[in-house]
């Protein structure tokens, strides 16, 4: 399995791989792939609890320490969003990747720098485009029993000073065989020096 149309969301250039048609599209599709994700994950998930949201788009920063995580905090968004995703051979050769194309999905990969850069530069895009997007400051699965969490990257940061979008933190954990999520209230990032902001988003 190739998915040959992924290319296009490898591509560099915003305008390329954010176009306000798929936005328009996946909007309209997303209330149904919202209800359909959940069932896929291997655990049940369970919402703690779920803070408002503004009318305006918002940057989604997720706890990622586990696969279906992921699953939870589309969820929990309770709305369409453009998800950051490194894992650029998953999308290309898995039926994942079909799915996360269907939901939005910006790709960066984060061993070429200038992916890591325009990769921002596209979740800037989105977000002028009036949808919202998910990322995962820790950047990969913390696998360490030794750390609550990973270092945070400060890409959420620089987006956020970017566009003026509050972030909303989200958080998963697992407990026996239940996810739990929650999504937390949206605070503005930018107001806090760089360093500042990225410790109380980890907090």
């Amino acid at each position: 399995m190739y998915n040959r149309f992924i290319e296009k969301m490898i591509h560099f250039s915003p305008e390329k791989a954010v176009t306000s048609y798929g936005i328009f599209w996946r909007k309209l599709l997303s209330p149904i792939l919202r209800k359909v994700a959940p069932l896929t994950a291997k655990r049940k998930i369970v919402v703690l609890h779920k803070e408002e949201l503004p009318e305006q788009p918002v940057i989604f920063a997720s706890t990622h320490g586990f696969k279906d995580d992921a699953v939870a905090a589309i969820g929990i968004a309770d709305r369409q969003v453009y998800v950051l995703n490194g894992s650029v051979r998953q999308m290309t050769y898995t039926a994942d990747g079909i799915s996360m194309w269907a939901i939005g999905t910006i790709m960066v990969d984060r061993n070429n720098k200038d992916s890591r850069t325009s990769s921002k530069d596209k979740m800037v895009r989105a977000l002028q485009l009036g949808t919202s997007v998910l990322i995962y400051p820790e950047g990969t699965w913390n696998k360490s029993p030794n750390d609550l969490m990973n270092k945070l990257f400060p890409g959420v940061y620089d987006v956020a000073k970017t566009t003026g979008a509050l972030v909303v933190p989200i958080a998963s954990v697992i407990v026996g065989d239940t996810i739990y999520a929650k999504r937390s209230k949206p605070f503005n990032i930018a107001k806090y020096d760089r360093k500042e902001g990225i410790n109380i988003l980890r907090d």
